[in-house]
């Protein structure tokens, strides 16, 4: 997973690297930019690597270790002086030696701490998989959220052209007695109200882009580009699930049950005695025994009570791991019920989009004819007004539950594990 991610970067990165020379990004050549800054992704990334550190130190304990070690000690032999033995020592004595220590057994625990710490490298580089996930749910959100205002922001401003021509329309039949005076402070209130709207959506813009710039850093003028394509019909719901157990949030909350698993033994290692070598080579070594070069010897450690502490571990360790496999479980009915409400949400808000574009055909061509009768004299502005609100909102809602559309699709790619 975590490869075809970083394939996916790499390929947004080639495809759209001139895009991003001019301040214009589409979605996965964002992607790609935020990747390359983020210093989530970039933390994730060293506790990966710490992780692999641990996991050498762990193959450590079973390799020997070597070391040099030289100790000079001076003794008094002033009550050696008399001694008709000469069996005096050296008054000055230097001890060198090299020493080489080896682990035969240490209860089985340390088999069982190699296991975890490969475990705990598994589970790092997982996090640097959802992290990557999370980056790009996050990007995509505040990506949309753009499009989103920046549509509503034209609308309104579209709106408010139609208005302005409307209200200069007014004036004039006004003048000729054509219109009512009521029907002109009509106009002028509406054109007030959508210059309110005007003024809400620029300023929705400009918060929705600070966000995104809180996500990567861009130039303050950057250009983004909608290439995505949404689905005319979505995959089935099977299909999504079954991807759930791939995602690496999953993966990592199964490897922390089997890590878990792994230090009931490291803590069950304390009944069992324990076994090593050691062996000394002395460069140089004080009296009796200086002609004598080496020596070997084989300790072992039988563990007999210790107040029931190890016991009490077992114990904890074996509550613990239970509580990882709860967490396992949990896991998966929940987020198998959350992928089922973002499945069913992407499904209706397909449906509400088919919907809504018929709706807006049928409110154009009503808006349509009221203005044509209103020109006539049939009718009075107020029809007009009421006509044109619902043909806008109509359009607006339309716009709005397409960028959601899209987002909700992302989001439902992402509970399964998927990077577009």
């Amino acid at each position: 997973m975590l490869c075809r991610a970083q394939a996916v970067a790499a390929f947004a990165t080639m495809l759209f690297s001139s895009n991003l020379m001019g301040g214009s990004y589409d979605l996965l050549g964002l992607y790609s930019q935020a990747l390359n800054k983020s210093e989530q992704v970039a933390k994730k990334d060293n506790e990966a690597a710490q992780a692999a550190e641990r996991r050498k130190q762990a193959n450590g304990a079973f390799l020997p270790s070597l070391s040099a070690s030289s100790v000079y000690q001076r003794i008094d032999t002033s009550s050696y002086s008399n001694d008709p033995r000469g069996t005096a020592p050296d008054e000055d004595q230097t001890t060198t030696k090299l020493t080489l220590s080896q682990p035969l057994f240490q209860g089985g625990g340390e088999y069982a701490g190699r296991r975890a710490a490969n475990l705990d490298e598994d589970i790092a580089k997982l996090a640097v998989q959802a992290s990557r996930l999370q980056l790009f749910a996050e990007l995509s959100r505040a990506f949309y959220a753009i499009h989103k205002r920046e549509k509503e922001l034209a609308n309104v401003r579209e709106l408010m052209g139609n208005v302005k021509s409307r209200v200069g329309e007014l004036r004039r039949f006004t003048q000729i007695g054509k219109n009512r005076r009521s029907e002109l402070n009509t106009g002028l209130s509406q054109q007030a109200s959508v210059r309110a709207q005007e003024l809400k959506a620029a300023a929705d813009l400009e918060i929705a882009r600070s966000e995104l710039l809180a996500l990567v850093p861009l130039e303050d003028d950057f250009v983004l580009q909608d290439r995505l394509d949404l689905p005319k019909s979505p995959k089935g719901l099977s299909e999504y699930l079954a991807k759930l157990k791939n995602r690496p949030d999953y993966l990592t909350a199964l490897y922390a049950q089997k890590r878990a698993e792994e230090t009931i033994a490291v803590a069950r290692s304390g009944h069992f005695p324990s076994v090593g070598v050691d062996a000394n080579y002395y460069v140089q070594r004080p009296g009796t025994m200086k002609d004598s070069k080496w020596d070997v010897a084989v300790g072992v450690s039988v563990p007999i009570f210790n107040g029931g502490i190890t016991s009490s571990k077992v114990s904890e360790a074996a509550l613990a791991a239970k509580n990882a496999e709860l967490s396992v479980q949990e896991f998966e009915r929940q987020n198998t019920q959350a992928l089922r409400q973002l499945h069913l949400n992407f499904v209706k808000l397909l449906e509400q989009l088919a919907v809504l574009s018929d709706a807006i055909k049928i409110s154009k061509s009503n808006y349509n004819e009221l203005l044509s009768e209103y020109r006539q004299g049939i009718i009075n502005y107020l029809d007009v007004i009421q006509a044109e609100n619902s043909y806008w909102e109509m359009r607006r809602t339309h716009d709005q539950a397409f960028y959601d559309a899209k987002t909700a699709w992302i989001d439902l790619n992402v509970a399964a594990g998927e990077i577009l």
